[in-house]
């Protein structure tokens, strides 16, 4: 082969280790090119774990698929925060969901205004489709009949940390990109 010859014509190159041994440069490259077995073992983890990180944040997100974040939805003494949660999308939407599961988010404000600030309500529903359907239809929330929900009621996909960091990021050049081109 062409390598080959071309070794054989290049008169060696003696490059000197850290022992002062004399090596040839081809068999130094040759050292350099083959990845020892703990490099090998270190590249066998990486890729372990970057393929765990991808399928945990894909279960996260298939997991998100079927909830979302209502905020401004004050809690209730009488009612569940599942109740409040369908009885808003029966009303508002016409929409009968399946409420899995509810959560507020955040910790609970136990100041004297605490009438002022509202948790945000996490909703599960049985299937992503039902899901979509109450995220798509938020808008209509800007013309209900309710005051309150008219003027501070919003419902949001629950995004991954994954998501919500890259939608944080997004919206930060957003903005460096308006701030600089105000003038």
């Amino acid at each position: 082969s062409t390598s080959t010859a071309v070794e054989h014509t290049v008169p060696p190159v003696e490059v000197y280790t850290s022992t002062s041994v004399k090596q040839s440069y081809s068999s130094v490259v040759k050292q350099n090119n083959n990845p020892t077995k703990q490099t090998q073992q270190q590249l066998f983890k990486f890729r372990q774990s970057l393929v765990a990180a991808v399928y945990i944040d894909q279960q996260e997100k298939n997991r998100s698929a079927s909830s979302f974040i209502i905020s401004g939805l004050p809690t209730s003494t009488v009612h569940s925060d599942k109740a409040i949660a369908n009885d808003m999308c029966i009303h508002e939407f016409n929409v009968q969901i399946e409420v899995v599961s509810t959560k507020r988010l955040g910790k609970p404000d136990t100041s004297l205004l605490s009438a002022t600030k509202i948790q945000p309500l996490l909703v599960t529903v049985k299937d992503a489709d039902q899901a979509k359907l109450i995220i798509s239809s938020a808008r209509q929330l800007r013309q209900s009949e309710v005051a309150h929900v008219r003027a501070n009621v919003f419902i949001n996909p629950k995004l991954t940390k994954a998501e919500a960091s890259a939608a944080s990021l997004t919206e930060n050049v957003k903005y460096d990109f308006m701030c600089s081109h105000v003038n």
